[in-house]
């Protein structure tokens, strides 16, 4: 379980990181670890990136949308993780004008967590 941990808190690290070498400042902010589908932030933005987390055993698939209230409409970000890569993720420099909604799936107990900058 620590090491689980350790790799997600690098894969963090690794990708705030590349934000910064894409332009993007110190102000990604983190959604915390997801385990539901929800709403993640209302308004124009930019998403910096995600990461999927499995739980050992199943899948976890995370889905991005630029709309605040519901998993529908422009998909901006998709990624999954598998039991043997544990967590997986990236960095993107993608703008949203509605909000972000993050679709969580998968059995288990899967988790998503995002990136973003607020658009001022």
């Amino acid at each position: 379980m620590i090491k689980k941990l350790l790799f997600v808190f690098v894969a963090m690290l690794s990708l705030i990181i590349a934000a910064n070498g894409f332009g993007f400042d110190e102000s990604c902010l983190p959604s915390g670890l997801k385990t539901s589908s929800g709403e993640v932030y209302a308004g124009g933005g930019t998403l910096c990136g995600i990461i999927a987390v499995s739980d050992g055993t199943n899948t976890a698939t995370c889905t991005v949308y630029d709309n605040a209230t519901t998993g529908s409409g422009t998909v901006i970000g998709k990624t999954s993780a598998t039991a043997a890569q544990g967590t997986n993720g990236y960095p993107m420099p993608v703008q949203f004008g509605s909000g972000t909604y993050l679709a969580v799936s998968g059995t288990g107990s899967p988790g998503c967590m995002i990136f973003y900058k607020i658009q001022r």
